[in-house]
């Protein structure tokens, strides 16, 4: 081998090496943490203001993408809550119950607890930090703070800003009688599972608005929790890990929905009303609906016709009609939350209708 075919090799050789390098360099989106221990699980806890009603767009959605963008790259499991309790969470943090706590930089409490240099906080993003436990073995502080600098660099941060902090409000809409694409930032999720129902993607859409006014923090009295409100048993039944992950929440609301709705349709309802006595059984409960069915049925209504159903379930709060129903498996019901509850997401259906494209 003469000189010159010895030098092409070397060269050959040297770019090879500095191509895998390159490859595998941890500013790069495939890794933040080559050079480190990788993490199996990420558990954290979100403590940031966000739930129903909150007027700055959706920052618990958006702290927990991040969280999922993040433990995805990692090849972590992610386990995550908004159950933030100050000094609980960070005594958990402390101990190494919780990895990662998300908070508002000017937090009080956190903030003596990073003077106390026992806590060190991330790179700001989305008005909040990510608070470590300082010195872990798998310099988690190191890793979360590269890829939140490389993320706040990218085109997914833009996209992630104007999808969790635009408006959705269809005020301007109604006011020019024109029409919008977007109603939540949830959007592709609802059309993906709302296939799996055979329903327009707005009725989903008007049951989540309805529930939790597309919060992913939304929890009500009886502990029902998230975009679709599932209570433990049904998050139980379908394996549901993460109450405030959009995705599993969505999907295990529509299998729920859909086992309710096959049973309706299996017993001949028409299209409109099987709907109907799906809404009203995912408010109200199948057992409960099914009481109401029977009771029309034995005082002269139409048990397949939700309008005729919805006319005689306030009877059954009457002492003279359920006292000798010995029929009903529930007794009593007064119903009016439920009939408001289809009213309701049927009317957001009809507005959704008119100003949402399909």
């Amino acid at each position: 081998m003469n000189k010159v075919v010895k030098c092409i090799v070397s060269i050959s050789l040297l770019l090879i090496v500095a191509l895998i390098a390159f490859l595998l360099d941890t500013s790069g989106v495939r890794s933040s943490s080559n050079h480190y221990n990788r993490i199996d699980t990420l558990k954290a806890t979100i403590g940031v203001d966000g739930g129903m009603y909150y007027s700055k767009g959706f920052p618990i959605a958006a702290q927990y993408a991040l969280l999922k963008e993040f433990s995805d790259l990692e090849g972590a499991e992610l386990f995550a809550n908004d159950d933030f309790k100050e000094g609980y969470t960070l005594s958990a943090l402390l101990r190494d119950s919780v990895d990662v706590v998300i908070v508002a930089p000017d937090d009080s409490l956190i903030q003596t607890e990073l003077e106390n240099q026992e806590l060190i906080q991330s790179i700001q993003i989305f008005g909040a930090v990510w608070i470590v436990k300082r010195g872990r073995v798998d310099h988690l502080s190191e890793k979360i703070n590269k890829w939140i600098g490389y993320f706040l660099q990218t085109e997914r941060y833009h996209y992630f800003k104007s999808n969790y902090f635009a408006s959705y409000l269809l005020d301007s809409y109604k006011e020019s009688l024109t029409q919008t694409d977007r109603i939540s930032p949830f959007d592709d999720l609802i059309k993906k599972y709302s296939s799996v129902l055979g329903w327009d993607w707005r009725m989903l859409a008007a049951i989540i608005y309805k529930e939790s006014r597309f919060s992913v923090a939304a929890e009500s009295s009886r502990g029902a929790k998230g975009l679709m409100q599932l209570g433990p048993s049904v998050a139980k039944t379908y394996s549901v890990r993460n109450l405030i992950d959009p995705d599993e929440n969505i999907r295990a609301g529509v299998k729920f929905l859909g086992s309710i709705q096959s049973r309706y349709r299996s017993s001949g309802l028409d299209s409109v009303n099987a709907i109907k006595f799906t809404l009203a059984a995912y408010n109200a409960g199948e057992s409960r609906v099914g009481d109401c069915i029977i009771f029309t049925r034995e005082n002269g209504g139409d048990p397949t016709d939700w309008e005729s159903v919805s006319r005689y379930i306030p009877m059954m709060s009457m002492p003279e009609y359920y006292l000798n129903a010995d029929y009903l498996n529930h007794g009593a019901f007064n119903g009016t939350e439920t009939i408001r509850y289809v009213d309701d997401v049927t009317s957001i259906f009809e507005e959704y209708l008119f100003y949402v494209r399909k």
